[in-house]
């Protein structure tokens, strides 16, 4: 719910861009700033890294719609990363 303009800090406000960098990283999105598609697959294992730290030391203290988001993200991004490192082998 916006207060004041002011969207709240929830997790996804934390972990959505961390996800659409590294769909950007992996190439399955453009990058907004060239339009291009640049795949730097080590950049995009480093944010799957930082979410899954994030995982790890939120354990316990989420809710459940936040534990199923933080599932949902990490599957996908490790799923996609395995499929792109396939592709570039």
């Amino acid at each position: 719910m916006e207060k004041n303009g002011v969207l709240p800090v929830e997790l996804s406000t934390i972990i959505i861009p961390f996800y659409t960098q590294a769909l950007i990283k992996m190439g399955l999105r453009n990058d907004p700033l060239t339009g291009e598609k640049k795949i730097s697959l080590d950049e995009a294992k480093n944010i799957i890294d930082i979410i899954d730290f994030l995982k790890t030391k939120t354990e316990g203290n989420l809710t459940d719609d936040e534990e199923q988001l933080l599932d949902s993200i990490l599957t996908q991004l490790k799923t996609e990363y395995l499929k792109q490192k396939q592709i570039i082998k």
